[in-house]
Order: C-alpha cells, then sequence, then structure tokens
C-alpha cells in the first residue's frame, strides 16, 4: 500500500474487503483485486477520483453517495446496469465503463458535466441516450452491437 496526501494506491493487492480502507480520501486506486462489494465506499464523501478497473464488482449502487467525484473508472467488471446508480454523481467528467456486459448507456442519465465516456466491449444497442450528455466531447461505443 501506498500513502501520499489525500491518495492512496492499492493495486494488485488481491483484497476482497475495503472496510480497512475508510481515511478520508480524494484519489483511491483499488485497480487489479478481487472486490466484489462496493458498499464501504459509501462513506468515502470527499473522493474526486476512484479506480476500481479489473475487479469483480457487479453492483455500483453504493457509489450514488459520491457527490464529489469527477472521474470513476469501472473498466473490466462484472456490470450489467448502472441505471439510476451513476445519477446522483453531478460532478462526473470522466467515467469509464468498457469491458462489462451494460445493455443501455441510458445507464448515464443525469450527468451534466460528463465529458469522457468510454463505453467500448460492452452489449449496448442503441445510441438514442447520446443527447442527454451535453458537455460529452470524447465518446468510446466500440465493439458493442450498435
Amino acid at each position: 500500500m501506498v500513502q501520499t496526501k489525500g491518495k492512496v494506491a492499492v493495486a494488485n493487492a488481491k483484497l476482497t474487503v475495503l472496510s480497512a480502507l475508510l481515511p478520508v480520501l480524494d484519489d483511491l486506486n483499488l485497480d487489479d483485486n478481487q472486490i466484489t462489494d462496493l458498499t464501504a465506499l459509501a462513506s468515502l464523501r470527499a473522493l474526486r477520483s476512484l479506480h476500481l478497473n479489473r475487479n469483480r464488482a457487479e453492483d455500483v449502487s453504493p457509489l450514488a453517495a459520491l457527490g464529489q467525484l469527477e472521474a470513476l473508472e469501472l473498466g473490466h467488471n462484472r456490470i450489467v446496469s448502472t441505471v439510476g446508480a451513476l445519477s446522483g454523481l453531478a460532478q462526473l467528467r470522466n467515467l469509464d465503463l468498457s469491458n462489462n456486459q451494460i445493455k443501455s448507456g441510458g445507464s448515464v442519465f443525469g450527468l451534466p458535466k460528463l465529458v469522457t465516456l468510454a463505453l467500448g466491449d460492452n452489449v449496448l444497442t442503441d445510441g438514442d441516450w447520446l443527447t442527454t450528455l451535453p458537455q460529452l466531447a470524447l465518446l468510446d461505443l466500440s465493439n458493442n452491437l450498435i
């Protein structure tokens, strides 16, 4: 574990439980672990950047409480839907949901500041929801069913 001012990196540590990581943080990297339950993260209200790539997360609803998040990386997990779970993240600017099993992009409604969205390698079938993202400048929808 590496800790610097406001940041903790615990990448590739094979973590299964998050309860030991509850200090006030603004940047947390939990990439390359085996995390399935994100409930403990709900208390980390100061987080601005959260990296959870290459884990085993399915339910992202605990992240709804993280209203200060500006960057969220959830690539290579087991997520099927994020509908409603992310709509409260009004500060979110960068979102990576690539390499999951997401069927509808409608799960990103209500993200007015979103600039970058990665949804490549999912099972999306339409893009009608794109008009709800007024600030979107960079979009990856590669390898979907669109």
